[in-house]
């Protein structure tokens, strides 16, 4: 009886993948729950950046970028040359 059953399984299995007259196809059940599960993600993710964004404190004089003072010019951590010494390069 059990080979009868799978026989027919398997001749049900092989007419469907050989039948051209039904060519739809739909994503289904499983296309709603991705698309559902990326959504909810995306949200999520953005919500947390406009949290992270809520942290960050700006200057209140403008956007101007401070400079660094070492970053200057080489040589001591004031930013002045010295030009006794030698190039470090």
């Amino acid at each position: 009886m059990t080979t009868a059953v799978l026989q027919v399984f398997v001749l049900d299995v092989v007419r469907a993948l050989t039948d051209k007259e039904d060519s739809r196809v739909s994503p289904g059940v499983l296309g709603f729950v991705v698309v559902a599960i990326l959504g909810v993600a995306t949200w999520l993710l953005i919500r947390s950046m406009t949290r992270q964004f809520r942290k960050i404190d700006l200057p209140e004089g403008g956007t101007e970028i401070p400079k660094r003072r070492d970053a200057a010019t080489p040589g001591d951590h004031e930013g002045n040359a010295r030009p006794s010494d030698p190039d470090p390069s």
